[in-house]
């Protein structure tokens, strides 16, 4: 009896190592590349998508029955900001320092404005862009303000500086990281519901006094496809069986079903809503559009025309502006992918980025000669990863891995750095 035990387990384990070997050859084979465990279980990690704005519904959590969407409140000249009482959030509704915080003489106060790729900077770049900062201001001290949001696009950053400088803020250098959504939000949002292309992207919903019941299911729902998203990663992207090349790439498959589901579930919500009657609040002045190229174009000249604007804004304010445009993975041949970043590449079924950003990015990139042609400091990250092999993407959007956070950051210091006088 114990033998036969003693056989059987030997054989599982054989099976086992069979299957873990098998499916690091068949990996290899098929993409070519060594099995990328670290870059997977980096991307599986259980974590919130920093971009994503919709995750709960309103009645459990807000006592007035108002929306309550994340962490997120209402703001009247910024569409929303963060809740001030969340975690590390200052009285502005920023992460970070309080942006009106007095400036030590030793100090140079350089602000992040843009979506969530400039949240990434702020947050997890901080300390590679500071590092690249440091030897163009010897004997100063680097202080990162935050100023950008998930979601934020033109003219939202250009707000958020106006707004901060009018209550005296003080910058010496002020960034600015954004393109992409600038593009995929107004068209795969805004427009389809009417909502101006200026207008903060859900408006519709965080206007809202209160829920329908059809947005309350979508939320309830949406909550527990995520919940359900964040399950699987808990169990299997950490511990021993994150070690595993057949479990990740068996969650790799589990974790792009549910995306998946996630984007019809937010396609179906929508094509509801066109439906409705949204109201002028929700939807303001409306904009004929001859068609989606027009849309594009017009979409290009609100960007081109913000960063102007805060150019202008920060040179009366005696600061130094730099303007990027963020890289994103679906312009093509901007990068050699890895294996994880084709196979994020294969999201089934509509999504925007796929359409747009090859048809708009070239647009931002010659706006954005036209901005330098006006003074402004402008660069194009589009291609700064076209010698990178490795994985930098981390999703199907627009979103980064540490390495690809601390090159933009890199990137992005060393820029600054190189307009400094010596």
């Amino acid at each position: 009896m114990i033998k036969r035990i003693g056989l059987l387990a030997a054989a599982v384990v054989v099976s086992l190592l069979l299957l873990e070997g098998g499916s690091r050859v068949l990996y290899r084979v098929s993409q070519g590349e060594a099995f990328p465990g670290d870059e997977l279980r980096e991307r599986l990690a259980p974590s919130a998508d920093p971009d994503r704005i919709l995750r709960a519904p309103a009645k459990a959590e807000a006592a007035d029955g108002g929306p309550k969407i994340t962490n997120k409140v209402i703001h009247p000249y910024l569409g929303y900001v963060f809740d001030s009482a969340s975690q590390n959030v200052n009285r502005f509704g920023f992460p970070g320092i309080d942006p009106l915080k007095p400036r030590a003489p030793d100090e140079i106060r350089v602000a992040i404005t843009g979506g969530s790729v400039a949240l990434q900077v702020f947050g997890d770049g901080s300390q590679a862009l500071q590092a690249s900062l440091a030897p163009a201001f010897p004997g100063k001290r680097i202080e990162l303000v935050g100023l950008s949001l998930g979601g934020y696009k033109q003219p939202q950053q250009l707000m958020t500086l106006a707004w901060m400088l009018s209550l005296g803020a003080h910058f010496d250098v002020i960034v600015n990281l954004d393109g992409f959504n600038e593009v995929v939000l107004p068209y795969a949002e805004n427009n389809p519901l009417g909502i101006h292309p200026g207008f903060p992207r859900s408006w519709h919903l965080y206007q809202s006094g209160a829920l329908d019941a059809v947005t309350e299911t979508y939320l309830s729902e949406t909550r527990e496809l995520l919940g359900e998203q964040n399950l699987w990663r808990s169990r299997l992207a950490r511990g021993l069986a994150a070690q595993s090349a057949f479990v990740l790439q068996a969650l790799e498959r589990i974790d792009q079903r549910i995306t998946e589901r996630i984007a019809e579930h937010d396609t179906a919500f929508r094509e509801s809503l066109n439906e409705a009657n949204l109201g002028f609040q929700a939807t303001g002045p409306f904009v004929p559009y001859a068609g989606e190229a027009a849309l594009l174009a017009d979409l290009v000249a609100i960007w081109k025309r913000s960063s102007l604007e805060m150019h202008a804004l920060a040179r009366v304010a005696g600061a130094q502006y730099f303007h990027f445009l963020q890289p994103n993975q679906w312009l093509p041949n901007s990068k050699p992918l890895s294996g994880i970043e084709r196979s994020q590449l294969r999201v089934k079924g509509s999504f925007a980025p796929r359409d747009v950003v090859p048809r708009s990015y070239p647009q931002l990139g010659r706006a954005g000669a036209e901005l330098r042609t006006r003074g402004v400091v402008f660069n194009s990250l589009a291609r700064v990863f076209e010698q990178e092999h490795r994985t930098v993407y981390r999703d199907t959007c627009c979103h980064f891995n540490r390495l690809g956070i601390d090159t933009i950051a890199r990137t992005v210091g060393a820029t600054i750095a190189s307009h400094q006088k010596n």
